[in-house]
């Protein structure tokens, strides 16, 4: 399987996991699981219902952590300042919220989101009223015929180690935003503690206690595909005609604890008992392990 930065031909399985297999790639250390989504089709998700239970997910698993939507908004505002009713475009917007307080600003923006699952979609629209809000991806002809060097900026929270092609997200958003537009991104960072002990534990222990590993990856549809590095990031930037303006590497969970917990021990009388425990240390020592990163789009593309 090609890496999907360097296009090197890679054939051996770096980590065997519980939900995955992942490549590292000889040439540029990059980690990609094997796994890909099948082409993306939105007429055959049908029109289900929205449930309470699913409701509920969204307010208040997805959306759990609303410091998170604060300190995203904060920094699409800071870098927007003096840009009068910005175009942005929110890709996998979730439940809609970032979206929804963005459009809450003194910006008062054009704003724009990307969601394929329906339902998420549905939700949002019903939620907070979104309005141009479409569940077709990034690459697909319709945002290069309608709005072709226009964006002002585009995000990415919690999205690109989902996807098949980071590469090809990266060279799309150049495509759309406008000359200095920026891309806006946050990602699990695999230079973090929580990669590294993974990594650590899988080898220590021949493969049988992968820890954090069996989090990170996922080959269920829509799953962790990939963990990038600054390295991988700085790479992308530069195959794809962006700057690197910015970059943090800092502590934040998207989800409660006890989600976390459920996904690495099987026993739910384990995960009651760590839960509060986890709770503490996480308090008391604020481990890093996420990167958000800001990147503009040269002008004509060039250096």
């Amino acid at each position: 399987m090609k890496c999907k930065i360097c296009n090197t031909e890679n054939e051996n399985i770096h980590y065997i996991l519980r939900n995955s297999k992942v490549i590292k790639c000889k040439n540029c250390n990059f980690h990609y699981s094997t796994y890909l989504d099948e082409e993306f089709n939105s007429d055959a998700q049908g029109d289900e219902p929205l449930t309470d239970e699913l409701r509920n997910y969204l307010r208040h698993q997805l959306q759990n952590n609303k410091q998170r939507f604060s300190s995203q908004v904060k920094i699409s505002t800071e870098y927007l300042e003096g840009i009068e009713s910005p175009k942005i475009l929110d890709v996998g917007i979730g439940g809609g919220l970032y979206l929804s307080m963005m459009s809450a600003t003194n910006l008062k923006p054009d704003s724009y989101g990307i969601e394929l699952d329906q339902l998420r979609l549905k939700f949002a629209k019903e939620e907070y009223k979104l309005k141009d809000i479409y569940s077709l991806p990034l690459q697909d002809d319709f945002w290069i015929e309608n709005h072709k060097n226009s964006f002002d900026l585009i995000t990415l929270w919690d999205v690109i180690e989902h996807v098949n092609s980071p590469k090809e997200i990266f060279e799309c958003s150049k495509i759309l935003l406008k000359d200095g537009g920026l891309l806006i991104m946050d990602t699990p960072c695999r230079d973090t503690f929580y990669h590294k002990f993974g990594s650590f534990t899988y080898k220590m222990s021949n493969g049988k206690l992968p820890t954090f590993l069996n989090i990170m990856y996922s080959d269920h549809p829509y799953g962790h595909k990939q963990i990038l590095s600054k390295k991988d990031v700085d790479s992308l930037c530069d195959l794809s005609g962006h700057q690197l303006k910015y970059m943090e590497v800092f502590h934040e969970l998207s989800f409660p604890i006890k989600f976390y917990l459920k996904k690495m021990f099987k026993s739910s009388l384990l995960v009651s008992v760590m839960n509060p425990i986890v709770e503490v240390i996480l308090n008391l020592f604020r481990i890093k392990n996420k990167m958000i990163f800001v990147a503009q789009k040269h002008n004509n593309g060039n250096h």
